[in-house]
């Protein structure tokens, strides 16, 4: 197969995957200004929508880069080139098995919503109260992962920052560096969003 042929069919995979990771910005439902089960309901049929068709794009696009990656392993003599179509193929298959996530589990809160949408005995007060405490619990859950967040890249940018300072070898020192530096700005971000 011709080099322009195997390049167009990997470029063509990349883009489908990349669009489908593009319309995706982020899983985590917002909660936030939730007061009751007809609203968590409501935001619950858009989110399981959103999950089954993000979750279709996800396992078209993984099929489509994992297609591409085949076709160009098998049509490469170089080992670099073989390489990159067999990360190629694992990233379509990461993607197939995130999108068949997506589209047969959906969110963290999709147990939650059918289980309290398929108990006929509860009435809406009570529906409303049982959502009005997972939100609560939802945002202490929440809180608490950001903490742990903040706190982990923290300790990672200092380790490595203090592995830096210690190192001989320029190229690794560098290379610590830049992993702490990296771990640093996340840990920045996070102390925002508090």
């Amino acid at each position: 197969m011709k080099n322009w042929m195997k390049f167009s069919v990997v470029l063509m995979s990349f883009l489908f995957a990349t669009q489908a990771f593009a319309r995706s910005p982020g899983r985590e439902l917002d909660l936030d200004d939730i007061q009751g089960w007809n609203q968590f309901a409501e935001t619950m049929k858009t989110q399981d929508s959103r999950d089954r068709s993000d979750g279709q794009a996800y396992m078209i696009s993984g099929a489509l880069l994992v297609l591409g990656g085949l076709v160009g392993y098998h049509n490469s003599e170089s080992a670099v080139e073989k390489l990159a179509y067999s990360v190629s193929q694992s990233l379509g298959v990461a993607g197939m098995g995130y999108g068949a996530y997506l589209y047969n589990v959906g969110s963290e809160q999709t147990a939650f919503y059918h289980s309290v949408e398929n108990t006929k005995s509860l009435g809406l007060e009570q529906k409303d109260e049982l959502v009005k405490n997972y939100v609560s619990e939802w945002k202490r859950n929440r809180h608490n992962e950001k903490v742990i967040r903040l706190v982990t890249h923290s300790i990672v940018a200092a380790m490595n920052f203090y592995n830096a300072s210690r190192e001989n070898q320029q190229e690794l020192k560098q290379g610590l560096y830049v992993i702490g530096g990296v771990n640093a700005l996340a840990a920045i971000s996070l102390s925002f969003d508090f």
